[in-house]
């Protein structure tokens, strides 16, 4: 005899209630909801989001490896457009900054069970926004958290 699975109702929000909380929002944090809510990306695809997955010609956005090692393509709502046509540009003109410092290596932070864990991403430059870096003389890298 096996237990019987709860059903969890799901939690819905109005369109309304959404809106109240893009509105109260600001930033990158502002872009990245919109870019969730309106494209209907999971967290995980939103974050793996780099600047060449966005095309902006035939309003596109290509999610690549999202759940079950699928690609889809989903349309780029025309509200956030501009809004992250003018991100990327800040974003191109940070990293030609550091290109010119001699940073090339862009690094991920992630904390798994307690441990902080180094994935070397291959120089992609994804579209959130970097927060700090970290020089690290021992072993010779340079760090950038974001």
């Amino acid at each position: 005899m096996r237990a019987k699975r709860k059903k969890h109702i799901p939690v819905v929000l109005t369109i309304n209630e959404v809106q109240q909380i893009i509105y109260y929002m600001n930033g990158i944090y502002k872009l990245m909801l919109q870019l969730l809510y309106g494209c209907g990306l999971r967290l995980n695809e939103l974050l793996n989001l780099r600047i060449k997955d966005i095309d902006f010609g035939f309003d596109n956005v290509y999610i690549f490896d999202s759940k079950s090692q699928k690609d889809r393509v989903v349309p780029l709502p025309q509200k956030i457009k501009e809004d992250l046509k003018i991100h990327i540009k800040e974003i191109r003109k940070i990293h030609q900054d550091d290109l010119l410092k001699g940073f090339g290596k862009i690094m991920r932070f992630h904390v798994l069970a307690s441990t902080f864990i180094f994935h070397h991403r291959g120089g992609k430059t994804f579209i959130h926004k970097i927060r700090f870096l970290r020089i690290d003389l021992l072993v010779g890298w340079i760090f950038y958290y974001s």
